[in-house]
């Protein structure tokens, strides 16, 4: 029994941790900005989401922009002196296509049409503070200045100069679209639209600096004030009736935001971050539940983004407040460290009928842990013994449950008493583990029998606790067992068969054996049976099979619905839905729709880092635990699958040899909205998407193809967002892009961009005209010079004719001269 100084502490340590739990585990995650290591500085002023979904962060040394999977930073610094008139950020806002960033210097745009910065240089925006910028419903733009209020358009015309004599502190625009400004010292006004003029409210509280205005969705209006505290506002009553003080010790509040999730209120004050519940009655309610974070941190902005999910800025980073799928909850159980001095790493669990868990904590031993209530016990131990355990199994008993040893060939039969253990049954395996192995599954069938498969045995014991046999009739070493709807045992054992086992007097031994399709280098490790009698079978090689005995047909699920399964520590059939427990993730699949849903490691929502092999287990609630190192996490299943829908893909950056086009573009690049112009020398081209969702980043795929280039789409894995081109040929393309669901269907319309290549000095139609007078030229003077040696040619052979016919003419006159003269010399000489 524990001693009650043992009994105190774990009282203790749940009483702290127990509102921790009840918040941290269920509601929602925080977790340390994802950019923050990427930030210019980690002192963060201001935080805006823009039309399409960027968030942009302001800091003391710079702006960032943050697309959910890389940060993008603009600063002036000796390579770019004047991109920005000043670093030091104050505010944020946007219109259709521009950001506008206020500095303590100066006013500049960034143009999303061109992905240029065009800093202010002349006019009332120059060289002075920007106080606040703010866009109304109408796309007016409105800029406070230390000198005065302006109302201007996206080009920054200036429509109205208001001189209000006071600084703004902050704007705001209610659900019913009026204006509210705020300033220090001279209180609250509201803009009349149509006779474009301020009317003042009674001041407020002593020093009558309203400093933010916040209307949450009850339509309840909230003012924080610098030095007079919190307020209920009532614009429809009169005077000083118009406002409430609420009870909350700290007098200054500069932000409020409302989360979309369960609606509670946070709002930062000058000392600390406080939340309240829903205020349905128009009544602050303090949340009673811890956040897993310092409260008192220096907090500096709040930001709510379009999925409901809270930024939280602060002079050291801050954090990212995002909300839980319904029907996901984790359990990180930090009492584990604080207590054992261990990280948390759960081999294997199970839930007994009182709700309570049963988990083994890698290097101490079994623990219970109820989450209900948070309490809990990690030496649970009626007797003075230290079971180090792989595997728990259900037993028929009320709060009882089989372990197998992690070290010997023994079973223990363990009862729970409240929060303590209880071992009332012993069964050895063997006196030697190496004529067994480890127990690597139990199972005790709907008549008290306890099935043993062990490495190199499947034992059997009766209800009484023994032994009925040993199974020796199998052709191989077991590998999985399951049980049907109607009581009947399947095995499957090394030589590739699966065998429904049948209980004699006599003995045990298969009534049918089938043939499984498997390779030869592959083997079922998990087996399981669903309502519709179908046997289910994971291999060690990822691979998924089913199998209907009543058809004896079987049909392979690998390749359809999980083309990229990793090795299955777990397979459970539960309702409509299978669920396998990979060493990186928890996957639901339909077989009947033949789509899934992945709960990631790599989510913010899993505290779990890895998965472990025993680690798994349905509970009585319809709830699937999943655990390891970390912790665990509960998934309801009777919740519908959650459908992952990107709406559309966006072109977030472009980078060219590892060159960024937006913060250092080279000579020749251009963006001009759907159109982007790539110089000749481009090579190495990266383009970079985002569905800029920040919950479900991690199952969102993207899929790409640029015309005249690609043949088929290019599908890219989940957490993947980036296509690459080297040595694109000059040309124009057409970049198509969507957004995909986990399971490979497009979910919106695609995205189109123009891609323009320019060709080299010596490709363009320039040189090719060119190329073509330089040929016809040359044709000319070859044809000239041909014609040339023509003549000349033909002139020798007219002088050598010429020559040969005077010699021919010659000699044939020699030669009829010649023959009278001869006859006379004969005469002559006679």
């Amino acid at each position: 029994m524990k001693s009650r100084d043992s009994i105190f502490l774990t009282l203790l340590w749940s009483g702290l941790f127990l509102s921790f739990f009840t918040l941290h585990a269920r509601d929602y995650s925080a977790t340390p900005l994802p950019f923050a290591s990427s930030l210019p500085s980690r002192e963060i002023t201001s935080l805006h989401q823009d039309r399409e979904g960027m968030i942009w962060i302001g800091t003391t040394h710079g702006v960032a922009r943050y697309d959910g999977y890389e940060t993008i930073v603009f600063k002036s610094d000796p390579l770019h002196p004047d991109l920005l008139t000043d670093n030091s950020i104050t505010l944020i806002t946007d219109t259709e296509h521009r950001v506008f960033i206020g500095t303590q210097n100066g006013l500049n745009l960034f143009d999303k049409q061109t992905w240029k910065w065009m800093p202010v240089l002349n006019g009332a925006f120059c060289h002075t503070e920007i106080k606040y910028v703010y866009t109304d419903k109408k796309q007016q733009l409105w800029i406070a200045t230390a000198q005065a209020l302006y109302r201007c358009d996206e080009q920054l015309h200036i429509l109205r100069r208001y001189d209000l004599k006071a600084a703004v502190t902050s704007i705001y625009e209610d659900h019913a679209q009026h204006l509210w400004i705020l300033t220090w010292g001279k209180g609250l006004f509201r803009w009349d639209a149509e006779k474009d003029h301020f009317t003042g409210y009674p001041a407020i509280g002593n020093a009558n600096i309203p400093f933010v205005l916040f209307q949450d969705r009850d339509e309840h209006y909230w003012l924080g004030t610098w030095g007079d505290g919190l307020f209920r506002f009532y614009p429809e009553r009169n005077g000083a009736d118009m406002y409430e003080h609420q009870d909350v010790a700290d007098d200054i509040f500069f932000d409020i935001e409302q989360d979309g999730h369960n609606g509670q209120l946070w709002m930062l004050s000058y000392n600390a971050l406080h939340i309240f519940n829903r205020p349905t009655d128009g009544i602050l309610h303090f949340s009673s539940a811890s956040v897993p974070f310092d409260r008192n941190r220096m907090f500096s902005t709040l930001l709510r983004d379009r999925e409901g999910d809270l930024w939280l800025g602060a002079f050291d980073a801050g954090y990212h407040i995002s909300f839980c799928p319904e029907e996901l909850s984790g359990h990180s159980l930090p009492f584990i460290k604080e207590t054992l001095g261990f990280d948390t790493n759960i081999n294997c669990m199970y839930e007994d009928e009182g709700g309570v868990l049963w988990f083994n904590q890698e290097r101490n031993g079994i623990g219970l842990y109820a989450p209900d209530s948070g309490t809990y016990n990690l030496h649970p131990y009626s007797q003075k013994r230290n079971v180090e355990v792989n595997l728990i199994a259900r037993s028929r008993f009320p709060n009882t449950v089989w372990i197998a040893s992690a070290f010997v060939p023994t079973v223990f039969r363990a009862q729970r008493q409240g929060m303590d253990i209880r071992f009332t049954d012993t069964l050895l395996l063997a006196h030697d583990g190496a004529e067994t192995g480890h127990v690597t599954g139990m199972l005790e069938d709907p008549a008290g029998r306890l099935w043993v498969m062990t490495e190199r045995k499947l034992f059997v014991f009766k209800p009484d606790g023994h032994p009925l046999a040993a199974v020796t009739n199998l052709p191989g070493n077991v590998n999985a067992l399951c049980e049907d709807q109607q009581g009947r045992l399947w095995i499957s054992d090394a030589t590739g068969r699966l065998s429904c086992m049948h209980t004699y007097p006599t003995g045990i031994r298969p009534t049918t054996r089938y043939k499984l399709p498997l390779s030869p280098h592959d083997r079922i490790r998990h087996l399981c049976c669903d309502s519709t009698g179908h046997i289910w079978m994971a291999t060690e090689l990822g691979c998924l099979y089913s199998f209907y005995p009543k058809a004896s047909k079987w049909s392979n699920h690998t390749l359809s619905g999980l083309p990229d399964m990793s090795p299955v520590l777990h397979l459970e059939a539960i309702g409509k839905d299978l669920w396998l427990v990979t060493p990186s993730a928890v996957i639901r699949y339909n077989p009947e729709k033949r789509t899934r849903h992945t709960y990631n490691t790599q989510d913010k929502h899993v505290p779990v880092f890895a998965f472990r092999n025993n680690a798994s287990c349905t509970g009585h609630k319809k709830l699937l635990y999943a655990g390891g190192h970390g912790g665990f996490i509960t998934i309801r299943t009777d919740k519908p699958q959650p459908e992952v829908k990107p709406d559309k893909i966006f072109l977030t950056d472009l980078r060219i040899e590892d060159r960024n086009m937006q913060t250092d573009p080279c000579e020749g690049f251009s963006w001009n909205g759907g159109l982007i112009v790539l110089p000749p020398e481009a090579s190495r081209i990266e383009f970079r998407f985002s569905s800029l969702t920040y919950s479900s980043s991690g199952n969102i795929r993207i899929a790409y193809r640029l015309a005249d280039l690609d043949r088929n789409p290019i599908q890219l894995r989940a957490g993947v967002h980036t296509a690459f081109y080297d040595r694109l040929p000059k040309g124009t393309y057409t970049l198509e892009v969507w957004g995909m669901d986990e399971n490979g269907h497009t979910t919106g319309p695609s995205t189109i961009y123009t891609v323009v290549k320019r060709p080299r000095w010596f490709e363009t139609w320039t040189a090719y005209t060119a190329y073509a007078v330089m040929f016809l030229v040359l044709c000319i003077c070859g044809f000239r010079l041909y014609a040339k040696h023509l003549r000349k040619k033909n002139a020798q052979l007219l002088r050598e004719e010429i020559a040969r016919t005077k010699l021919e003419y010659f000699t044939n006159v020699s030669h009829e001269l010649l023959t009278p003269l001869t006859v006379l010399s004969c005469l002559t000489d006679e």
